[in-house]
């Protein structure tokens, strides 16, 4: 939101701390409790993109937040599914859905089938958290940044800090 912008802008920015991001993932118990590395943002359409291309995006060892405005789930399904067989994220350590949207009226949670059916199909992590993206509201990332997820056992609950 405005009022986020403003804040980092001025240097007034503290740390983003989000408590209620959802794991899309299968967790075993041998699974990381912690994951940190530096954060990397992009458009799903653009990302596909660039794959083999002169912006080819190097997401090894990167949280990867993906967001998207005004595409169906059948079209963000076969966007991921093409992510997946270029091996473009076989290094990523983590990857946070942002805010998807279809326009309009369109109900949000239409995504959500997509999301956990490409979650399941991963080696890595798979969170949501719609703080990023179109929305009104949403929070500032500075690229490079480091994110930490961390899983609380007591809470039984993921947190994103950066």
């Amino acid at each position: 939101s405005k009022t986020h912008m403003m804040n980092y802008l001025l240097g007034q920015r503290d740390s983003v701390v989000l408590s209620d991001v959802k794991c899309l993932s299968l967790i075993t118990n041998d699974a990381p409790v912690c994951i940190e590395a530096p954060l990397v943002a992009a458009n799903l359409t653009l990302l596909t993109l660039c794959v083999q291309d002169l912006w080819h995006a190097n997401l090894d060892g990167k949280i990867l937040v993906i967001e998207e405005v005004n595409e169906k789930p059948y079209a963000v399904s076969r966007s991921l599914k093409y992510l997946s067989r270029t091996g473009l994220l076989s290094g990523v350590q983590a990857l946070l859905f942002g805010d998807f949207s279809m326009g309009g009226d369109a109900d949000p949670h239409a995504f959500i089938p997509v999301f956990r059916q490409f979650a399941q199909q991963q080696t890595f992590p798979v969170f949501l958290a719609p703080y990023f993206g179109h929305r009104q509201e949403n929070r500032p990332l500075v690229f490079g940044q480091q994110g930490l997820f961390q899983y609380s056992h007591n809470d039984q609950h993921w947190q994103l800090s950066c």
